[in-house]
């Protein structure tokens, strides 16, 4: 291992004149260099065994170089890696780190549960494994590439035209992917448990979609999902779900999940991912969080109890109290896109003695109502 005793300047003049690097790296580096200045960046070059760059600021590792348990400091805030790099890097940090990894076939490790933000960028057949935190990772122009992430709420932008596989733990996925590619993907995720969102950031209409065999399959992209809940396409290319205008997909994996999915669209009438941060984060709070009540309970208690104590809710109440029983099953079978002919059947079990609750459970699992809503948005449900 080498250490820079240059000048900053004469570094940015060796990093700029290094083929390997692209134009976006050299400003990575150059923003490095500004922040942290000559004397608090180590370079890495050739064979390296075991490298400890704890005490700098910053580490650089170069074109061609062999990587073996590179360990970094919790003051060590970025690490690029440059194009023709390959062998296995490892930190260890406790706290988060930013990292830009340049290269192809570099297996990456950050043994740490922070919130780390990682940009993977011309990095063909690179890897990168990461701990529970809520790690962001970017992947721009990068092929045959792969993601292992833990526990945490991780986001991932997928950028250019890539492939590879991303697997992630128990936390909450938000996976966005522009048009680009969108256009020439072929990528496998498993999204793991949790409540997931993928954002399509593209024209809708170039998309469609299928859900078979417990795959979610998109088929412009070739791309094979499992453990997506959610799936949003942006019509307007801005980065926002809009629900009014953009096509979006509830995707259930079991009962449990789409009868808490059609609670919102027949009860409330509305839709189970609506949130105020435009995409990702909140969007999902809702089914989350009535996902995570059925999962609380005793083994012994079903999932019409969680029906009821959903139908308990203030926004339940303030929508059909006072109203008389048609006008409250006209409008459950509305909110489903039912046959109103329906009506007749739970107007009759409510004059049987039913309450409004059974009924609206009734209404929600019962197979033959198809749940469609806003812009042909539908449930699609494995095994119901």
């Amino acid at each position: 291992m080498a250490e820079y005793e240059a000048s900053t300047a004469e570094i940015a003049q060796a990093i700029d004149s290094n083929p390997y690097l692209s134009k976006e790296t050299k400003s990575a580096i150059d923003a490095i260099l500004a922040d942290k200045g000559a004397d608090g960046v180590a370079l890495v070059e050739g064979n390296v065994t075991s490298a400890d760059v704890s005490n700098q600021e910053a580490v650089l590792v170069s074109a061609g170089a062999t990587l073996d348990n590179l360990t970094m400091g919790s003051d060590t805030t970025a690490l690029v890696v440059g194009g023709g790099a390959q062998g296995d890097a490892t930190m260890e940090t406790e706290d988060a780190a930013t990292v830009q990894l340049d290269g192809a076939n570099v297996a990456l490790t950050i043994n740490n549960d922070a919130d780390n933000v990682v940009t993977m960028r011309e990095a063909d057949g690179s890897s990168l494994t990461t701990g529970d935190g809520d790690n962001t990772v970017t992947m721009t122009d990068t092929a045959n590439a792969s993601v292992k992430t833990g526990d945490g709420d991780d986001t991932i932008n997928i950028n250019g035209t890539t492939s590879g596989k991303i697997q992630t733990g128990s936390g909450d996925l938000t996976m966005v992917m522009d048009e680009s590619a969108q256009e020439n993907a072929q990528i496998t995720v498993d999204a793991g448990d949790g409540f997931d969102l993928l954002h399509l950031i593209g024209n809708a209409v170039k998309h469609t979609f299928s859900f078979v065999n417990g795959l979610f399959h998109m088929n412009s992209a070739d791309v094979a999902m499992t453990g997506i809940q959610v799936v949003a396409q942006d019509a307007n290319s801005d980065g926002k779900i809009d629900l009014v205008n953009d096509h979006i997909t509830v995707l259930a994996e079991n009962v449990n999940d789409s009868v808490v999915a059609k609670l919102y669209k027949v009860a409330l009438g509305r839709e189970a991912i609506d949130g105020d941060d435009g995409w990702g984060g909140s969007t999902l709070g809702g089914i989350n969080w009535w996902m995570n009540q059925f999962e609380q309970q005793d083994s012994d208690q079903s999932m019409d109890h969680l029906v009821k104590s959903f139908l308990n809710c203030d926004e339940f109440h303030n929508k059909y109290d006072g109203v008389d029983n048609a006008t409250y099953v006209n409008t459950l079978l509305s909110n489903a896109g039912a046959d109103a002919s329906l009506a007749s059947t739970y107007l009759a079990q409510l004059e049987s003695g039913a309450s409004r609750e059974d009924v609206a459970y009734n209404i929600v699992t019962n197979p033959a109502v198809e749940v469609t809503g806003i812009d042909g948005q539908q449930y699609v449900v494995d095994g119901f």
